[in-house]
């Protein structure tokens, strides 16, 4: 049979012990699978939070050319008041930070783009200046002409470098979306394989464990069901024909003492076992608490993904308040128009900036509207995700069930073996009654002898049926090193054949009362084996 050589420790351990290096492959998978996701989503959110950026930095620069614009078209404003330190801005203070300018030492397209709104940017804030000082000495038309020929020419290069910033970052965030999507399928095709392979070997192995244990069990059972029979019917056979048995009485009452002497034997065997049985019963509580406590480790990983999922939701509302700024801009914008169109030709550079600013918040609510797609695209994986571990966790709570029923056996068993021991003891108050009376009983026959023979024959095979369920739990070749078997009737009276008597009477109701209980021998019941076990 295949496996016969392996012991049953082995062959569940082995299987478990596989079973749970798919597990940690697949817990391992998952934690880095979500590890690249969040890389992907910070990428995708700072690019996002870059874009935003660099269109509310080109607003500022709208709104300021916008109060140099005051100058000529409102009469109560009569002096300059903007920023003309191109180093003072909004933007400048970012663009000439530490940071940024380490940044701009890197080679890169980003860099490149925003070495070269540097030069613009000056230019515009110094054409600020210049048209304050044409103004102050009145010459408003020389003024006008600076802002025309430098103010926007310079907002105009400014303009384009900025919207092509956020191309490029357009451009990024479609790699990270596509990138992040890559993930997630990879993810969910690993995960979906190593769960099929689990469930296969499952199958397999149960298969063959269980048939690698039930198998001999049932022979040996069957083996030992067929020999108790026969012992039956020869003690029945010694029953009856134990009349004559004066003349062997001496032989027997030896016989009875060394009798006496196996069942102290025993009853020793029958205390460590109990004993073990409670060793046994520890042991499946300290692993019930294990499983216990990978239980609570799953909870807290739903948790952490029940956050994450709020987290999201989070992002979803931000991007909705973006989407109406960009629609209350827009508003602001066609009021601006309706009030150039008003204005007539004094405002038609206005109507000009209010339909770019219509135009930007417009792009503005339809970047919002796909960010939010992908966002929510994003929350509904990591919905899947939770489902996912919450079946997990819902597993773990399943093994910690049949733990805890695995304990409540081991319970049970212990309790038995403390039955058996009290049991072992009655019989030996028997044992010690029945050398009182073995002086009564008649003189031995030849038929007596046979039927003792045969039991002595039915014994051996059942030895070796106990051998052979030994050999399920140790192994065949680790039982053919163990002593098996019950204490041999020639080792202890070699000059003489041990004779069974028929009890008294009044002493067969508490022997019936003791239930026979079939165990290993003490020499092959070791605490190291047991714990094995």
């Amino acid at each position: 049979m295949i496996g016969s050589n392996v012991s049953t420790k082995v062959k569940i351990g082995g299987g478990f012990g596989l079973f749970l290096v798919l597990l940690a492959i697949i817990s391992v998978g998952g934690y880095y699978g979500l590890q690249t996701i969040q890389n992907h989503s910070l990428q995708l959110l700072g690019h996002n939070v870059d874009k935003v950026f660099f269109l509310e930095k080109q607003i500022d620069h709208l709104n300021w050319l916008n109060k140099v614009n005051e100058l000529f078209i409102r009469d109560d404003v009569t002096r300059l008041e903007v920023e003309t330190d191109d180093h003072k801005c909004g933007f400048g203070k970012w663009f000439y930070s530490d940071k940024t300018q380490a940044m701009l030492q890197k080679d890169g397209q980003e860099a490149q783009m925003l070495k070269a709104i540097e030069g613009p940017h000056r230019r515009l804030h110094e054409s600020a200046i210049e048209i304050g000082r044409v103004h102050g000495a009145g010459d408003i038309a020389q003024a006008k002409q600076v802002y025309n020929t430098k103010a926007l020419a310079a907002y105009g290069e400014i303009k384009n470098l900025f919207t092509q910033l956020r191309e490029l970052h357009d451009k990024q965030i479609a790699e990270e979306d596509a990138n992040l999507k890559k993930t997630a399928s990879f993810i969910n095709t690993a995960t979906i394989s190593l769960s099929l392979i689990g469930i296969v070997f499952g199958v397999f192995a149960s298969f063959f464990i269980t048939r690698g244990i039930t198998v001999p069990l049932i022979r040996a059972i069957n083996g030992i069901t067929e020999g108790a029979s026969q012992v039956s019917q020869a003690s029945r056979q010694i029953a009856g024909s134990s009349l004559v048995l004066a003349d062997s009485t001496s032989a027997q009452s030896a016989a009875l003492e060394q009798t006496s002497a196996a069942m102290e034997e025993i009853t020793s065997i029958i205390k460590q076992n109990a004993d073990h049985a409670i060793q046994a019963d520890s042991h499946m509580n300290d692993a019930n608490k294990v499983v216990t406590e990978a239980t609570m480790a799953m909870q807290e990983l739903t948790m952490s993904m029940a956050e994450i999922t709020k987290a999201s939701e989070d992002t979803q509302k931000i991007i909705k308040t973006i989407d109406e700024i960009a629609f209350q801009t827009n508003l602001l914008a066609l009021n601006a128009a309706v009030e150039a169109a008003r204005a007539g030709e004094a405002g038609a550079g206005f109507a000009v900036v209010a339909d770019e600013v219509r135009n930007l918040a417009m792009r503005a609510a339809e970047a919002a509207k796909n960010t939010a797609g992908l966002i929510e695209d994003t929350v509904k994986k990591i919905d899947t995700g939770s489902h996912l571990v919450a079946r997990t966790s819902t597993a773990f709570s399943q093994v910690s069930g049949s733990t805890a029923k695995v304990g409540a056996l081991v319970s049970e068993i212990s309790g038995a073996s403390r039955e058996q021991s009290v049991g072992i003891e009655q019989i030996n108050k028997a044992i010690a009654e029945m050398d009182l009376v073995v002086q009564q009983i008649a003189a031995s026959s030849e038929e007596s002898a046979s039927a003792a023979e045969e039991l002595h024959s039915q014994s051996r095979q059942a030895q070796e049926h106990v051998e052979d369920m030994a050999g399920v739990i140790y192994g065949e070749q680790a039982a053919k090193q163990e002593k098996i078997g019950t204490v041999r009737i020639k080792e202890k009276s070699p000059d003489a054949p041990r004779l069974i008597s028929k009890p008294p009477a009044k002493k067969a109701a508490l022997v019936r009362t003791i239930t026979a209980k079939r165990m290993l021998p003490a020499t092959s019941l070791t605490d190291d084996k047991f714990v094995d076990f």
